[in-house]
């Protein structure tokens, strides 16, 4: 004996196959009723329930990092994650600072060779030296990436299916000039001097 498979109510389906009684009426009384039914429809449907985002990383005292301190970071994810992170460097600037990178992809047993038609995503930051902020949003994106890679499936996919390249500072030696004057200062440290 075969068994048919339940139908599932759909409303669009419903629609489309009475739709000559739907003819007749004025386009503003079709689109309430498509929209009333598709709430109705989505009402039933349970919402997915994933894990808490981890968002340790965020310091209660924030404040810009030096060039140092991104390097140590960077390796300090890869020690942590060598199944997702790799740090390099991609040069030196013109005051011989380092130009740290990381790349960041899962599921690749050789973080050295890239999978063909695997898509590549570059995040750069910091190209002028007093833009601080894309630097810091890099850093925290980093961050998140990794942390979250076991825990919101989002980030797993994405991990999973691309390779993605976070270079925090274009320009270390002009964020280095840039932080000597005051208004390149986070607000909390402003703050806190003054106090």
């Amino acid at each position: 004996m075969i068994r048919k498979a339940a139908k599932i109510f759909s409303p669009y389906v419903f629609i489309a196959k009475c739709g000559s009684l739907f003819k007749p009426m004025p386009y503003k009384v079709l689109s309430v009723l498509f929209i009333v039914l598709g709430v109705l429809s989505n009402s039933f449907v349970t919402p997915a329930t994933t894990m808490p985002d981890d968002e340790s990383f965020i310091s209660p005292n924030p404040k810009y990092r030096s060039n140092e301190d991104i390097g140590t970071l960077f390796k300090s994810l890869q020690a942590q994650y060598p199944h997702l992170a790799r740090t390099y460097i991609i040069g030196k600037s013109v005051q011989d600072r380092p130009l740290y990178a990381l790349a960041l992809t899962g599921s690749s047993n050789n973080l050295e060779e890239r999978e063909l038609l695997r898509p590549f995503v570059k995040f750069t930051a910091n190209i002028h030296g007093d833009e601080t902020l894309g630097r810091e949003i890099i850093l925290y994106l980093a961050q998140y990436l990794v942390l979250n890679y076991a825990k919101v499936p989002e980030v797993q996919q994405i991990l999973n299916t691309t390779e993605i390249h976070m270079l925090p500072t274009c320009n270390p030696d002009g964020f280095y000039a840039a932080h000597k004057v005051v208004y390149c200062i986070s607000m909390i440290e402003i703050i806190s001097s003054a106090l």
